[in-house]
């Protein structure tokens, strides 16, 4: 039955594509929540705890009122599990963080008793241009270096995400993928995780994401630089365009050359 869903998430949202692997990853530990025509699954909502993860309606079959039942009986389940608060999109590391702008669904939501207080964004930044004449590489801070993480250094890391950001905790507990660190004095004063294969969308083919710098190093020029070192190590692997996703700081990292490819609206409503 995943085979369906996947199909029908291919067609409401063909601008975010994703792997069969991820999509199976994101259904665990959820309820599923499907619509039918006939024996065809034509939508779905996607829901864990108080958040409606994901909800597709396909278009084909559009003016059925297909997304209103499948919001309807997923704020139904979510009300009977005891909550007071329902949350679009979810985490940050699901596929999306809120309502995707660019499919016209944030006033579907809002029609609904929904409201959104901010949004983020997801960027992507073409390597091949990046360090060519004219374009901005930060200089490195003064005493600062930058390099992967040994396991060795993980309570250290650790220590350094929960000053930096305490809601990546679960992230970086559970995350393989590489952490590039930036080093001060023998302390870990930033870190951001690089992934040579880790992009969500399969319009990337690289990924950088949850930078930090821990509050005593900053404004120091830290955080733009180890961006900038990890863009660098990715493109010395051949990689050709690196995904940021979920981040609030476009200016900051359109420094870089970092283009704007997608908005959320981080939307919720009180039940």
């Amino acid at each position: 039955m995943n085979e369906d869903l996947f199909r029908v998430y291919g067609r409401c949202f063909p601008d975010y594509p994703a792997s069969k692997e991820l999509f199976a990853e994101f259904l665990e530990d959820a309820r599923v929540i499907r619509a039918y025509d006939g024996s065809n699954v034509i939508g779905f909502s996607v829901v864990h705890k108080n958040i409606i993860k994901l909800l597709c309606a396909d278009g084909e079959y559009g003016g059925k009122g297909r997304g209103s039942g499948l919001l309807k009986q997923s704020e139904e389940y979510i009300k009977s599990r005891g909550h007071t608060k329902i949350v679009l999109g979810g985490a940050i590391n699901e596929i999306f963080q809120g309502v995707p702008e660019d499919y016209g669904a944030v006033g579907f939501f809002e029609r609904r008793g929904y409201r959104a207080e901010r949004t983020s964004v997801n960027m992507s930044l073409p390597l091949e241009t990046f360090g060519a004449p004219r374009t901005y590489v930060p200089p490195k801070p003064d005493g600062v270096a930058f390099r992967f993480a040994e396991k060795s250094e993980r309570g250290a890391l650790i220590t350094a995400v929960k000053d930096a950001n305490k809601d990546w905790l679960g992230i970086f507990s559970e995350s393989k993928e590489p952490v590039m660190v930036a080093v001060s004095n023998g302390e870990i004063a930033g870190f951001q995780i690089v992934s040579a294969d880790g992009a969500r969308f399969l319009y990337n083919d690289c990924a950088i994401g949850c930078v930090g710098v821990v509050h005593k190093a900053r404004k120091r020029g830290i955080g733009l630089s180890m961006v900038a070192e990890g863009a660098a190590y990715l493109k010395k692997r051949g990689r050709k365009s690196v995904e940021l996703l979920y981040t609030e700081l476009e200016g900051w990292y359109g420094k870089l050359g970092f283009k704007t490819v997608s908005r959320q609206w981080m939307e919720e409503k009180r039940l």
